[in-house]
């Protein structure tokens, strides 16, 4: 495991199987509890919610909404089902 303050992880949970995804999830809550930050990169709005308490929604590369993660996930949803 690295030690650092930053994080960045793009997309790390769509691959692999379960065991390694759940092993992912507890070093993220890891980080966590120790302070760390980390910039999870997703199209998976589950994990987001599960994972992050901040969350912004690009659209091309543009920013559109930041905010508390469920506020920003419930209007990611609105926008896909339009």
């Amino acid at each position: 495991e690295a030690d650092a303050d930053i994080y960045l992880c793009d997309e790390v949970l769509a691959v692999g199987d379960e065991a390694f995804q759940k092993k992912c999830l507890e070093v993220f809550r890891n980080w966590k509890e120790q302070g760390k930050t980390i910039v999870l990169v997703s199209h998976n709005a589950a994990q987001v919610a599960q994972i992050c308490d901040r969350a912004i929604l690009l659209d091309e590369g543009r920013v559109i909404s930041q905010g508390d993660a469920p506020k920003i996930i419930a209007e990611y949803h609105e926008r896909i089902s339009a």
